[in-house]
């Protein structure tokens, strides 16, 4: 991976999380972990769907994550998460 690429994502003040096609997490900043209440190390590997997102909500970000993948424009994302302590959060 790039060095620049890596110290953007590192310490850009905006809460980046990729993953693959699959909802592995493969990139959590700094910014997810204040967010999120997870260290990087603790999330990277495993399922962003069954970690992060609440059963009832599944099937709607398994869409919207698919008309992305699509190349759909979304203007606006809206996401119900869930954070360390099972709280949950109202994310765009």
């Amino acid at each position: 991976m790039n060095i620049k690429y890596q110290e953007i994502i590192k310490n850009v003040k905006t809460i980046i999380v990729c993953m693959s096609k699959d909802y592995k997490i493969i990139e959590f900043n700094r910014e997810a972990e204040k967010l999120y209440g997870w260290n990087r190390e603790d999330v990277i590997g495993k399922n962003y769907l069954n970690l992060f997102v609440p059963e009832e909500y599944h099937e709607a970000f398994v869409d919207d994550v698919h008309k992305i993948l699509e190349g759909q424009d979304q203007v606006s994302y809206i996401n119900r998460v869930k954070i360390k302590d099972d709280k949950e959060l109202i994310i765009q």
